[in-house]
């Protein structure tokens, strides 16, 4: 017979404890799984290097992106202007 350990086992012995060894306990476990996704989230350097230039160069981009849409666009006067070669091209084929 195997002797498995439940979270309802875990929990009734918890609840066996004081509230100060309660605490304890939650801030010994806290601190082991702290321990153990920061292992695993660790990057190495050289990923990290890799991770820093490709944010700068994309950052570069979009400096370059917001610089190009600066312009001196006259949208009300290309209105006008397809609206009069329309009527225009309209006109010369009723004719």
């Amino acid at each position: 017979m195997t002797n498995k350990v439940t979270i309802e086992k875990v929990e009734s012995l918890a609840r066996q404890l004081s509230p100060a060894e309660q605490l304890r306990l939650m801030g010994n476990i806290s601190a082991k799984l702290s321990d153990a996704l920061s292992t695993e989230l660790s990057v190495d350097e050289k990923t990290r290097q890799e991770r820093l230039q490709l944010a700068e160069e994309l950052l570069a981009e979009c400096k370059d992106i917001g610089d190009d849409s600066k312009g001196t666009t006259n949208g009300l006067g290309m209105l006008r202007q397809m609206r009069d070669e329309r009527i225009g091209q309209i006109c010369r084929k009723g004719v």
